[in-house]
Parts: structure tokens; sequence; C-alpha cells
């Protein structure tokens, strides 16, 4: 007799790798970089929510579940462009020369061309420019107040005319405002829009130039000095990033009900609502020696027998 085959046990399937799961915010900083290179190549309409989900094989939802509209996005990159300029403000020491103004225009330049397309979308919406001032997050006060504090800076250091009169010196502070906020509309006008970019430390150099009626002679070698390093390409300094990728982290949110560090185990359980005691219904009782008054039954028609 032939002997029986027992059948070849079946091997297992390999498990199944789960999906891995992206964060939230991992979501929001991947947006992020990506509409802001959107907006640097086209503009405000160069962009929508579905091109960006699409291009970072998401779902449209993953998107709208930071930003309901494209303007959200925008006014986000905004307050990352407010974060970075405030820390770029504190640049000045007591003493400050012309190198160190150069730098803080330089800086203030690259960061601009950095958010260009937030930048001019904000500074050409008259609501957007409203709604900065309302929010606090208009830099004009502060830029204006930065000049101001770089002009006193100079002038005690020795690279601007001591007690110069006042009608020149606010003269000379608008113009250099002027210069220096609207160095980079200027600079696509006179370049190429790939070549902007590399003439940033030109655009500087004309912003400090609105300084030339103040200067003092100390101040025109600085000028001179500066100005040959910049035509021949050797100006070095510690600059701002101007990668659209490098965006600063926003600290974390705290919630309302977050536990504390340090407090006791349990989070304290919220007291239950009482249901409103109702007064229970009364059977009707029948007096003593009486039935009970019995409902008469409904009369229908007789039945046909």
């Amino acid at each position: 007799m032939a002997k029986k085959t027992t059948p070849a046990k079946s091997q297992k399937p390999a498990p199944r790798k789960r999906p891995t799961k992206v964060k939230a915010e991992q979501i929001r900083e991947m947006v992020l970089p990506l509409i802001l290179r959107m907006m640097n190549q086209g503009g405000m309409h160069a962009y929508h929510l579905d091109a960006v989900a699409s291009k970072l094989d998401l779902k449209i939802g993953h998107i709208t579940y930071h930003f309901h509209r494209k303007e959200s996005a925008v006014m986000t990159l905004w307050e990352r462009y407010i974060t970075e300029y405030r820390n770029l403000e504190r640049g000045f020491t007591e003493a400050a020369d012309l190198r160190q103004v150069f730098v803080f225009n330089l800086n203030f330049l690259r960061l601009n061309y950095k958010y260009r397309g937030v930048v001019m979308f904000r500074g050409g919406d008259l609501a957007a420019i409203a709604n900065n001032k309302v929010r606090e997050l208009s830099i004009d006060d502060q830029q204006q107040a930065a000049i101001r504090e770089a002009i006193d800076l100079l002038t005690r250091n020795g690279y601007l005319i001591d007690q110069a009169p006042k009608n020149l010196t606010d003269t000379v502070a608008m113009q250099y405002d002027l210069a220096l906020r609207w160095g980079l509309n200027a600079a696509y006008h006179l370049y190429t829009p790939h070549n902007v970019g590399a003439k940033l430390e030109h655009m500087a150099l004309v912003a400090l130039h609105a300084l030339y009626p103040l200067l003092t002679e100390k101040g025109r070698n600085e000028f001179a000095k500066l100005a040959e390093e910049v035509e021949a390409g050797t100006f070095q300094a510690e600059l701002a990033p101007i990668d659209p990728d490098t965006l600063p982290t926003p600290p974390p949110k705290i919630r309302k009900n977050a536990r504390v560090e340090g407090a006791t185990g349990k989070k304290p359980r919220t007291p239950a609502r009482k249901k409103a005691e109702t007064p229970a219904k009364k059977k009707a009782e029948a007096p003593v020696g009486k039935k009970a008054d019995v409902p008469a039954k409904r009369r229908g028609r007789p039945r046909k027998v």
C-alpha cells in the first residue's frame, strides 16, 4: 500500500508593515517651506493647496487640518518673517561702525529675499497692511527705531557729523529707510530675477550711501573700504540664511488643561452634573371600600356573527 503523504505546512505570510504615521507638526513643517518656494517663484497665484498636497504625496485633509485657506499659510509665514526680523534687529552693539550697519542692511535684504513672495504680497495688499498694524505684526515702527539707533551710534563713535541740523538728519534717515525698504524691489528692476540674490550686497551699499551727507572723514574712509570689498567680491561676514528650508521653529504651544510636572498623579475629575430631581408620579389610590375607577372600554362596531 502506498504511504499517505502529509501535505506540507503552508508558510506563514510575512506580517504587514504598518504605515508610518507622520505627526501633525512634521506635516506643518514640510508644508511651509514648499509654499514659500512656490510663492517666491510665482507669487500668491502660483500655489494652491491641492498642488502642495500632490507634491508632498499627502491628502488634502492633511493640509487643511493646519491651513483651511491658502491665506492662513501666508499669514503663518509672515509671522515667521517677523520673528526672524526681531532677532535680526538685535545686531547693533555700543561699538557700532559702518561695517556693522552694512551687515544689518545686507541681512535685512537677504531676509526680504528669502520671504520675497510673502513680503511683496503683504506689502501690496492694503487690507493686509492694516491688519498687520492691528495685530502688531508690522515692522515699520521697529525699522525706523533701528535706523535712529544706528544713526545715534555712528554719531557717537565718530562716523557721522555731530550736531548736524535736525532737518538734514531727518531727511537722511527717511532716505535711508526708503532705500533699505525698497531695495529688493529696485534690484528686480535693475537685474534679472536670477541675478538678484547675487546683487544684494550692492543694494545694501546703496542704502548705506544714503548716510553719505552726514559722514565724517573717518566714515568716508570706512565707506570706501567697504565699496572696494563689495566690488571685488571679497566681503565676508556672518550672514542670515537665505534658503527657504531654514525656517524658524515656533515654540511649542501649551494646552490649557495640560498636566503640570510635579503635580500628583491623576488628572482631577470634573464633577458630574446632577440630574434635576423630578417628583415621582403617585398612582391614584382608591378609597377604602370602593373600587378604583376603571376606564370604560371603547365601543366599536359589533362583530358580525
